[in-house]
């Protein structure tokens, strides 16, 4: 009977060898394939969140969601962090639609708290309802004084505020994509995935967005303070 012939080590090694380089040529496009799906999950769940939006409005005649003068209302930073995910998620399809795939853990809501929340007298992520990766830009609920930025921000209104009053809904941010924090980098160090007041989302890129004022070294960040707030465009 023939004798079986086993590999030898030179065998081997070259096998492991090949293997290695596909791994290597492979992982790349991999990685890269994994980026693009979880940036078109992110687009996905601003375009829903727009949707609640909508929804939202359609049954609140046709206003913003913020809770204002009501219990549990407080302005910044309570609205973005409590107010909206709160008054959104009834009318949200499902809670997943809040997390990007892309953010850590903890979440962008909860990170900021921790790290930044004590400065602003907001000092426990325990008021927070859930995880949430997206952000509500100040001027959806407050006035923002013509080109002055925060000097000063301008008053609350005594009503919320109404889609009509974005003059530019298509170049106007209505939500941000904050994972890994306020200065990007879940998706890409170049860009970040926002929604738009017209109900669209997509990737934008830095050299994309207008500066604002008073933050103009870090344009495409703090959409808080965007030049005229709902009466301005963040896309140049």
């Amino acid at each position: 009977m023939a004798r079986r012939r086993g590999f030898t080590l030179v065998e081997l090694l070259t096998v492991i060898g090949i293997i290695a380089v596909l791994m290597a040529l492979l992982l790349p496009a991999l990685a890269k394939a994994r980026h693009a799906v979880r940036l078109v999950q992110c687009e996905s769940n601003l375009k829903n969140l727009g949707n609640a939006v909508l929804v939202y409005c359609a049954g609140n005649d046709g206003r913003f969601p913020y809770l204002g003068s009501n219990p549990g209302g407080g302005g910044w930073p309570q609205t973005p962090f409590e107010d909206v995910p709160n008054l959104l998620y009834p009318v949200a399809p499902e809670k997943s639609i809040f997390i990007c795939p892309s953010d850590n853990d903890p979440a962008f809501n909860i990170w900021w708290v921790v790290s930044f929340g004590s400065s602003f007298g907001y000092p426990t992520a325990a008021k927070l309802p859930f995880p949430m990766s997206y952000y509500w830009p100040y001027a959806f609920y407050h006035e923002i004084n013509a080109v002055n930025g925060l000097n000063p921000p301008g008053p609350i209104p005594p009503q919320q505020m109404y889609p009509r009053q974005v003059r530019y809904p298509s170049r106007k941010v209505m939500m941000t994509c904050y994972a890994q924090g306020i200065q990007g980098g879940g998706h890409a160090p170049d860009g970040l995935p926002l929604l738009f007041g017209d109900g669209h989302a997509a990737f934008t890129r830095y050299g994309d967005i207008n500066l604002t004022n008073p933050y103009p070294s870090t344009p495409g960040v703090n959409f808080d303070w965007t030049v005229n707030g709902l009466n301005g465009e963040d896309l140049r």
